[in-house]
């Protein structure tokens, strides 16, 4: 999910019921829609050069996460969250900037 970050749409192969992990139906262009390998080159190239089907696929990013993605959101390991928590966290533990510098 980190390509969709970059603004990349992401060329998906794989389980039939993804789209309700995406944070929006068209957010990833599915190789399930197409009939052949060929329809589906045709339709990057298609989307590389039309403004708006670019759009349609990068559109979520203006709309309410799908409660699918939401609650993957909220339930996946995200190691940003992880340094974000320690940054936060008062535990004594020491931080990499505490370790003491050779001599």
């Amino acid at each position: 999910f980190q390509v969709l970050t970059g603004g990349a749409v992401p060329l998906y192969h794989g389980a039939p019921d993804v789209r309700k992990f995406l944070p929006h139906p068209d957010a990833a262009i599915l190789l399930q829609d197409f009939k052949s390998t060929r329809e589906a080159m045709h339709y990057l190239i298609r989307v590389s050069r039309e403004e708006n089907l670019y759009r349609k696929h990068t559109a979520w990013k203006r709309l309410p996460f799908s409660p699918g993605f939401r609650h993957l959101l909220s339930t996946t390991f995200n190691p940003c969250t992880v340094c974000e928590t320690f940054a936060r966290d008062a535990s004594p533990v020491a931080k990499p900037h505490d370790r003491p510098r050779a001599p």
